[in-house]
């Protein structure tokens, strides 16, 4: 049922061990760090 849910959302689940989960979100938190400061986008 759920991934039924998510197919129907386009979510592609991406299953993770703790410690990958954990580095796909530090390298995601890099890469869109870098385009915010790239776009001079300020968080008020």
């Amino acid at each position: 049922m759920i991934n039924e849910r998510f197919s129907q959302l386009g979510v592609d689940p991406m299953p993770l061990t703790a410690a990958a989960f954990a580095k796909h979100i530090a390298e995601e938190v890099d890469k869109w760090g870098k385009v915010i400061s790239a776009q001079g986008i300020e968080v008020n």
